[in-house]
């Protein structure tokens, strides 16, 4: 699978978190479901995003229910694949991170191309 190749991390940003006020406010049951929800949306392969079914969103948690300010963090947004939830930050930086990779791809193909 190429999540699985591809993607064997995924950027955590400390200061951001240490800093979100959003992140502050959370119990560390609520934190716990957003970094599992974190975890889910960056190991599928539909752009960082997640089903938008409570139910399923909770036992990805591993959770009986989500809690609301945990479900905040994740917009209703269109996607390819349908009406899905995806954190507007993690994103941005997937969008970063993919660009990135490919500017360091094209540039490793320019050079082997060069020592052919």
């Amino acid at each position: 699978m190429a999540a699985e190749k591809d993607l064997l991390s995924f950027p955590l940003y400390v200061h951001r978190i240490i800093n979100s006020e959003v992140c502050a406010a959370m119990t560390c049951e609520e934190f716990g479901a957003y970094m599992w929800l974190m975890i889910h949306a960056a190991a599928k392969e539909k752009d960082a995003s997640l089903p938008n079914d409570a139910k399923v969103l909770a036992q990805m948690a591993h959770l009986p229910e989500l809690p609301a300010r945990v479900l905040e963090q994740f917009p209703e947004v269109e996607t390819e694949w349908g009406s899905r939830l995806r954190n507007t930050v993690q994103w941005e930086i997937l969008q970063q991170t993919q660009a990135k990779v490919a500017r360091y791809r094209a540039a490793a193909a320019a050079r082997w191309k060069k020592d052919a």
